[in-house]
């Protein structure tokens, strides 16, 4: 189970996985507001997510800028690896060569 940010946190970005429980689909995303922006992807506001709904968070990971949390999602994304992002899951950590 993914925990909410406390305060302090609540404003940094992170690199978030959510899953499906519909079809097991993994859906990788960023946001500097992580309760809203679960909120929105339940509530079907989001195209990429809208139709396989209903969803959990599996994983967070905060990161200091903006910037390095883009550069994350983007590299996560262009495996297009399901094992990867399980690894992800399972191990707790986002261990990339080029954070």
């Amino acid at each position: 189970m993914v925990r909410w940010p406390t305060d302090r946190s609540r404003y940094m970005p992170f690199v978030y996985i959510l899953q499906s429980d519909k079809n097991g689909r993994y859906y990788i995303g960023i946001t500097k507001d992580i309760e809203r922006r679960f909120s929105e992807h339940q509530a079907g506001k989001t195209k990429a997510t809208r139709n396989i709904r209903p969803l959990k968070l599996v994983f967070k990971q905060e990161y200091g800028s903006l910037i390095q949390a883009k550069r994350v999602e983007r590299a996560i994304k262009k495996l297009k690896s399901k094992s990867v992002i399980k690894l992800i899951i399972s191990d707790g950590i986002i261990k990339l060569k080029r954070e």
